[in-house]
This record gives structure tokens, C-alpha cells and sequence, in this order.
């Protein structure tokens, strides 16, 4: 029944999450990482200390004599993050604010990017977004997935095309304008349902799962006003 959670990442949790993502090939989506404040579907998420370095932490824990704990997966190499930790804090150590300053121009050129798609319908893991020009697609689908709990790799995004399946999990289609995602399934329709869906302009992709979770084919229409850029059904 929460409506707010708050985690402790701070700057250097930030900055490792960037260049993991770096390594693996990722667009602004990825690179931009962890925001300030996030609203979720059912609550807000804050990371109030985001702009402070993990030695800034530490200082204060000690200085304060508070007791803290240290988990013992930190120091596991088989982990990237950790394989990339000692360069961050060398980093940080040089040019803390830039950090921050960049990371806040990412956020930004996102938030402009993402002025150019909108959510139209979802339902349980089923979206459909509009996307405004073609050329946003490859974002909007980013996001999208990424508001599903899922993170398009550097080859995948290279690879993309109108009507494919991403991590064998995820099935996407693109019939402009709108950009279609859901859990990939396949199973044999009833030629009434394939009906529906046709009339619906549901591609055929999308079309399992919405049968074996009972949903019902919407029909899609854009209204601005009615669009949102959250992940809330319309």
C-alpha cells in the first residue's frame, strides 16, 4: 500500500550503470540511467542522493558514527559493475560536478525525445504507443521495453525492424503510426478471434497474447489530449 520508495543509489552507482551500458552498446535511453524522481504505475521513486559520491557517504557515516553495512556481492569481480567500480571512484575523484552536469543535459535531451511518442493503451504487459515519425521508433521502442523491465541491447537496436521478436520473450510490430509490444506467445487462434484483430488492426505478432490473457482487441484512435507518456491504460 506504498505510495513512495526511496533507495540509497548515489553518483557512483550512476556513473557505473553508464558505463556498463557503454560497453554494451546503448542509446540515450540506457545511457541516461537513473532519474531523481520516477513515477511508477502504483508509486513514486525517489533516489535523493544521486548528486552525492559514495565517499561523500562513507565520510558521513563515520564522522557521524553511524553504523553501516557492506554487502558482500561488492567485492564478486564476476559482477560487471564491480569490475568497473575502482575506475569510477578515480573518475569522480577528478570531476564530480561535470559528471553531474552531464548526467542532467541526458535527462533533458530524453525528456525531449520522449515529447515525440505516446502511450495510447495498456493493459497488464500490452502497449501501444504512438509515435510521431518514423525515426522515433527505435526510441519509443527502447522505452517501452525498458518500462516493461527489459533492456535492448546494443545488437538488437542495430538490428531492429517493424515486426520481429527481441530477447525471445518480447513480441514488437510497427504499423505506423503506432508501435505495438507485448510477451511473445504463440498458440492457434479461433478464425472469429483473427477476425476481430484484423478489423482492430492488431498485428498478428500481438495477436496470442491477447487472447490467452482474455483481452479485449482495442480500437486504436489518437487523441493528444487523451494520450500519455506514462504507463497508465487509457
Amino acid at each position: 500500500g506504498y505510495t513512495t520508495l526511496l533507495t540509497a543509489h548515489q553518483l557512483n552507482d550512476r556513473l557505473e550503470w553508464l558505463l556498463m551500458r557503454l560497453s554494451q552498446g546503448s542509446g540515450i535511453e540506457g545511457l541516461s540511467g537513473m532519474q531523481t524522481i520516477k513515477k511508477r504505475e502504483n508509486y513514486t521513486l525517489v533516489r535523493p542522493l544521486l548528486n552525492n559520491t559514495k565517499e561523500e557517504l562513507l565520510g558521513y557515516l563515520k564522522k557521524n558514527d553511524i553504523l553501516y553495512f557492506i554487502d558482500e556481492s561488492n567485492f564478486d569481480t564476476h559482477y560487471l559493475r564491480n569490475q568497473f567500480r575502482p575506475i569510477v571512484t578515480q573518475l569522480l575523484s577528478a570531476s564530480k560536478e561535470g559528471y553531474i552536469n552531464s548526467f542532467a543535459i541526458l535527462q533533458e535531451e530524453k525528456a525531449l525525445i520522449q515529447n515525440n511518442f505516446k502511450l495510447l493503451f495498456r493493459e497488464k504487459e500490452f502497449v501501444i504507443y504512438y509515435v510521431e515519425n518514423e525515426n522515433f521508433y527505435p526510441y519509443a521502442l527502447s522505452y517501452a521495453l525498458k518500462q516493461l523491465g527489459y533492456l535492448l541491447s546494443g545488437k538488437e537496436r542495430k538490428n531492429l525492424n517493424n515486426s520481429m521478436v527481441v530477447g525471445r520473450k518480447w513480441a514488437i510490430a510497427y504499423h505506423a503510426p503506432n508501435l505495438f509490444v507485448a510477451p511473445y506467445e504463440y498458440t492457434t487462434l479461433p478464425k472469429e478471434f483473427k477476425e476481430v484483430c484484423r478489423k482492430a488492426k492488431i498485428p498478428p505478432k500481438i495477436r496470442p497474447y491477447l487472447f490467452s490473457n482474455n483481452i479485449k482487441p482495442p480500437k486504436i484512435s489518437f487523441d493528444e489530449d487523451q494520450a500519455s507518456k506514462e504507463p497508465n491504460q487509457q
